[in-house]
């Protein structure tokens, strides 16, 4: 099926003439800007089916203008505005255009997307060489970032107030070489091994239907990152805690074993409480026994004396 696309100078242009000659059927995605959108369906265009899609342009970003020599044209002689020089600038309305057309080319300089892109075959898809699959996203570095940032831009320079230690810590700060990434659709069989493992494990998502089977790549350094294809569709997926594959799994230690009970014995029995009954015969047992004991003592102090005497 072929392609028509129609490009209108505002969006709301394009946005009604979607919808007008789609009878309200197109379906709207978003552009490289966010004042541009994208809106697509299926039309009959001399008796053969195109896809539609009308888009716009974001205005009139730039202004041409005279410099301040001949800006007033009024005290100029016409004749002189044919030789004098202009100057283009970014209208103040469209300063936020401009600042976000900077940052998605930023993005995208390095690729632009195949719209002739058919698709790859399974088989290729699915080669120990994994050439057939390519990254499409910024590299992380090691920073934690997609893009280097100099942790030392910020620092004030004072070299009035500083002392030879500082400076020489700068020094050093200075010397820090930017982290660089691979660059973009670069294929994954080029990425690290993990200890003589790929990177990267490819297989059939069947192989009893393979006419009906996808391909099934799976990260061996972020385990339960996917990525499946077949034909034009692809998708990624994730399902994890977002922790990287490590060689040597991390233990626990184990808890103690249980301790041996402690033998019953009489140090540890537990006695039942007396009742008052008991407790009043014990008490009257205790100072009998206390009494008696009193008149053996004076008695043997009785003997003692006689004997002295």
């Amino acid at each position: 099926m072929h392609r028509v696309l129609n490009v209108a100078e505002k969006n709301d242009a394009a946005k009604s003439l979607a919808r007008l000659l789609s009878k309200n059927g197109a379906s709207m995605r978003e552009g490289f800007s966010r004042y541009n959108k994208i809106y697509e369906f299926n039309y009959q265009l001399f008796n053969q089916p195109v896809q539609m899609i009308f888009t716009s342009v974001s205005g009139h970003i730039m202004n041409c203008d005279f410099t301040a020599a001949h800006n007033s044209w009024a005290g100029v002689d016409p004749v002189v505005l044919f030789d004098a020089k202009v100057q283009k600038k970014v209208t103040d309305r469209a300063t936020d255009i401009e600042e976000e057309e900077e940052e998605e080319e930023g993005g995208r300089e390095n690729y632009q997307d195949n719209e002739d892109f058919k698709g790859a075959a399974l088989i290729e898809l699915v080669d120990e060489e994994l050439n057939g699959w390519v990254h499409h996203a910024q590299y992380v570095l090691p920073q934690g970032r997609t893009k280097w940032w100099n942790p030392t831009e910020n620092i004030e320079k004072d070299e009035e107030d500083e002392d030879e230690d500082e400076e020489e810590m700068k020094a050093e700060a200075e010397e820090i070489e930017p982290e660089q990434g691979p660059p973009l659709l670069t294929p994954i069989g080029a990425d690290a091994e993990i200890e003589s493992t790929k990177a990267w494990t490819a297989k059939i998502s069947s192989n009893l239907i393979p006419q009906y089977a996808c391909a099934i790549i799976r990260s061996n350094l972020w385990p339960g990152a996917y990525a499946f294809a077949r034909g034009m569709a692809w998708e990624n997926i994730y399902i994890g805690f977002g922790h990287k594959y490590v060689t040597t799994d991390y233990g626990p230690e184990l808890p103690p074993l249980p301790a041996n009970e402690y033998n019953d014995g009489p140090e540890i029995a537990e006695a039942d409480d007396p009742l008052p009954e008991d407790e009043a015969k014990a008490k009257a047992a205790e100072e009998q026994a206390a009494g008696e004991e009193e008149e053996e003592e004076e008695e043997e102090e009785n003997e003692e004396e006689e004997d002295d005497n």
